[in-house]
């Protein structure tokens, strides 16, 4: 039998020692919060907020860096910003969203080292935009008996096989199996490089086309100013061909 000794807390919430995890937990689930406190009890290493509305998870914590453990399960959680997970931790951290109202994870999140992810539970929508979790989510396997993972097992998502599409073209398909030639995400992207050279295309036929219309109908003015600036003579059919191009004139007229 163990026992959980209280500690002084902030913020109404319930703070206290675990010896069966050896760590100081610091619980806000169900307070009336509807976001994370900016500060936390120094030596705190396990953060629990569950069945409150966060809504999303943006900006920078610096008690981050000190956690092992940040569990925020059932927060409505629909967002998670790029800047929100530390860039430098002092721990291997496992940050628990499950079961919250995430649709896709930001990109930079195959980049982060500091820890693990369990996603389980959350509605994603399994578009080209996600098919670089499928390799992210199996960079590693092992885990502990406990569902977190393993410091140094290299493993993003312990869950994995529980993270789940809920769009209706591929409800219940695990999100690591997702391939990209599966979902057509090729020929989208040649499509749309397709659109991009006619674009170009087109606005380089437009602007030539005005060019050829401006040169035809302002053609004696663009003669006279080259004439003008370079005291050179452009002939075209029709001029008398005894003109030397060396020839100093008084006066350049022309008609139509």
């Amino acid at each position: 039998m163990f026992s959980v000794v209280p500690i002084k807390c902030l913020h109404g919430c319930e703070c206290n020692y675990n010896p069966l995890v050896k760590q100081n937990v610091y619980n806000c689930t169900a307070k009336n919060m509807t976001s994370l406190p900016n500060t936390i009890e120094n030596g705190t290493t396990w953060f629990e907020m569950n069945h409150v509305n966060l809504s999303m998870l943006c900006g920078t914590y610096d008690f981050l860096s000190t956690l092992s453990v940040l569990d925020l399960k059932f927060c409505n959680i629909s967002t998670l910003c790029e800047d929100f997970l530390p860039k430098h931790s002092n721990r291997f951290m496992t940050l628990d969203l499950r079961n919250n109202s995430l649709t896709k994870l930001p990109p930079k999140m195959a980049s982060w080292k500091g820890g693990s992810l369990l996603i389980s539970g959350n509605p994603f929508h399994c578009t080209c935009d996600l098919t670089w979790m499928g390799p992210w989510m199996l960079n590693g396997t092992t885990s502990s008996e406990s569902g977190h993972a393993v410091p140094g097992s290299g493993h993003a998502v312990p869950d994995y096989k529980d993270a789940l599409c809920h769009d209706r073209q591929r409800l219940g398909t695990p999100i690591y199996k997702l391939e990209a030639v599966d979902m057509d995400c090729y020929p989208q992207t040649l499509a749309r490089w397709t659109v991009i050279v006619l674009a170009c295309l087109g606005s380089g036929f437009i602007l030539i086309t005005v060019v050829i219309v401006v040169v035809t109908r302002r053609w004696n003015e663009i003669r006279w100013i080259v004439y003008k600036n370079f005291n050179k003579f452009i002939h075209q059919r029709g001029d008398n061909k005894v003109l030397d191009d060396d020839v100093i004139f008084d006066a350049f007229l022309s008609y139509r």
